[in-house]
């Protein structure tokens, strides 16, 4: 039985008639659900933005790639008119498969020029003949001679080879080989040799069975022989000059 002195309450609590239930799960999976939306979202959008920003990267380089071909690209005939450039009236020269040019249109093949090695320039040779004596060969002057093998060749010039004795250093003469451009005969080589200030007397004389000039100078080393071979001008200066020494001498 109720006690009937309780006082009744002033802030009455209502009373729950159904289940309890948790409202704060129920908010926290809806929480959780709006963020993992969001977060889709997002990703999705970067992802389109960054494949539309490739995509676009792409095609910018390849209208640039082909618009620098087109600016530095050289015009090229065209197969209706293959000897023709793209220059109307300017002819232009190609090469077939097989190497060989070809002309323009009207004109004449035009062959390959042939590439092959520098023909080597001759060089002097030697060879000794006995204990005393050696013969020096020249093939590019034509000619040969046996000397001491104590005289040594130096070559001093284009034109001329000077001979050294090794034994006492001082030269005993020198061979100068002249083309003969002007076809000079043995006569015209006369008339120079008496209109030279250093030349005192000629006389003739032959060398390797040619005939030739035998002159003395005003020094030992300007005397010498003189004579015309194979469209060339040979002087013999010096002790080269020598009856001894010119019978060495041979053309070749």
């Amino acid at each position: 039985m109720p006690d009937s002195n309780q006082q009744p309450d002033p802030n009455p609590r209502p009373q729950q008639t159904g289940p309890i239930t948790k409202s704060t799960d129920s908010t926290d999976r809806g929480l959780i659900a709006i963020i993992v939306a969001v977060i889709l979202i997002v990703a999705g959008g970067l992802f389109w933005y960054n494949s539309h920003k490739k995509n676009s990267a792409s095609v910018t380089q390849t209208q640039t790639a082909g618009q620098i071909r087109q600016i530095f690209q050289v015009p090229t005939a065209t197969p209706e008119n293959p000897g023709q450039s793209a220059v109307e009236g300017t002819s232009t020269a190609g090469s077939s498969a097989n190497g060989t040019m070809v002309a323009p249109r009207g004109g004449s093949p035009i062959p390959t020029p042939a590439i092959g090695k520098p023909t080597p320039r001759p060089t002097p040779t030697t060879v000794v003949l006995d204990n005393l004596t050696y013969l020096y060969k020249n093939p590019v002057f034509g000619f040969e001679i046996a000397l001491p093998k104590t005289w040594q060749a130096r070559t001093s010039g284009t034109s001329s080879v000077n001979f050294i004795n090794t034994s006492i250093g001082k030269s005993v003469g020198y061979i100068e080989v002249y083309g003969n451009n002007e076809n000079q005969s043995l006569g015209d080589l006369t008339v120079s040799l008496e209109n030279s200030p250093d030349v005192t007397q000629i006389s003739y004389t032959t060398l390797d069975s040619q005939p030739a000039l035998k002159f003395t100078a005003t020094t030992s080393q300007k005397s010498g022989l003189a004579t015309v071979f194979n469209n060339r001008i040979y002087y013999l200066r010096g002790d080269l000059a020598k009856p001894e020494v010119a019978a060495g001498f041979k053309f070749n």
